[in-house]
């Protein structure tokens, strides 16, 4: 084999394998399959416990709650609880003056029941 890498590297290379360094990454060149297996890490996006989200063990309370927020904050933003939010306020206020003394006559006079269910229909959500 290469006399001039590690004994460590080369004890864990299999037998018919040649060795290639090439600048930042290193990779093993096999005879039998012909292609380079880098050993370089992949990008996974908000992979937890690295530099920029760490480990929640050590943090502070506050640290923790901020995170928290944030969390929260990004998940808010998704298009699914966007929709949810809208959904439930519309008809929380368009059913609202059936629960109060002083409105329910109205809402059976005007016939708010059908105005909820046109809110549901138009609100159903579709799969363009």
């Amino acid at each position: 084999m290469c006399s001039d890498h590690p004994p460590n590297l080369i004890n864990h290379v299999a037998p018919g394998t040649v060795l290639m360094d090439s600048g930042i990454t290193a990779g093993i060149l096999t005879k039998e399959k012909s292609r380079i297996a880098y050993s370089f890490p992949k990008v996974r996006p908000h992979a937890p416990d690295t530099v920029q989200t760490p480990s929640r063990v050590g943090l502070s309370a506050w640290r923790r709650f901020q995170l928290s927020l944030w969390a929260f904050g990004a998940r808010m933003r998704d298009h699914d609880i966007k929709y949810a939010v809208k959904t439930g306020a519309a008809t929380t206020m368009l059913a609202a003056p059936a629960f109060f003394d002083l409105t329910r006559p109205t809402f059976m006079e005007y016939r708010g029941e059908w105005a909820l269910i046109s809110v549901s229909v138009w609100y159903t959500r579709r799969e363009d």
